[in-house]
């Protein structure tokens, strides 16, 4: 319910030391999405918690809830230090995949024990993630006074990884990382 009445705030808005009252141009293309975003998957959550309660499952519910605590207490710091070693753990693990990974289907996308598996690709969209924030944050000056160079290195850091979906292949989740590198980048 929050989320809803905050697009009202957004509105009547006042920032100090702002010449202007109400919602800004990213107030309305970036944090109103955002904020509308966020309820859907509240509402998501709340009807998969009811869902587990009828049919009486709450391992779902108790991994989200200590994964809610968990992101709710990391320091952004700690996930702004954590970027590039993510980031280049992964795309360790794709290469690892690509010569070990077990085969399913035709297609060489997983790490398998037993009954249990891990895919990378899925782990890069998270890094990818942490790695377009940190990178996009680290120097605001640089990026308004030299963007070609974030824009090229940004291409360059997403290229790399989608490429070596691409060769497992998965076409699919190389575009959803191409489709979330651009969503980044268009959000700066």
């Amino acid at each position: 319910v929050a989320y809803w009445f905050d697009r009202y705030e957004l509105l009547s808005n006042t920032r100090a030391g702002k010449p202007f009252a109400g919602a800004g141009y990213t107030d309305i293309n970036a944090v109103l999405p955002a904020k509308l975003i966020l309820l859907a998957i509240a509402l998501i959550c709340a009807a998969a918690v009811f869902s587990a309660l009828f049919l009486r499952d709450l391992r779902i519910p108790a991994i989200g809830l200590v994964l809610l605590v968990g992101v709710a207490v990391l320091d952004q710091q700690l996930l702004k230090r954590l970027a590039w070693p993510a980031y280049l753990g992964v795309t360790g693990l794709l290469v690892a995949v690509l010569l070990v990974g077990k085969v399913v289907n035709g297609s060489r996308r997983w790490f398998g024990w037993g009954s249990y598996g891990i895919q990378p690709s899925e782990l890069m969209k998270l890094s990818l993630i942490l790695l377009g924030a940190h990178l996009f944050s680290s120097d605001p000056q640089g990026l308004v006074h030299r963007p070609w160079r974030y824009v090229l290195k940004w291409h360059a850091l997403w290229i790399v990884p989608a490429l070596l979906i691409l060769k497992q292949p998965d076409l699919g989740t190389a575009l959803l990382c191409g489709l979330l590198a651009l969503s980044l980048f268009f959000l700066v």
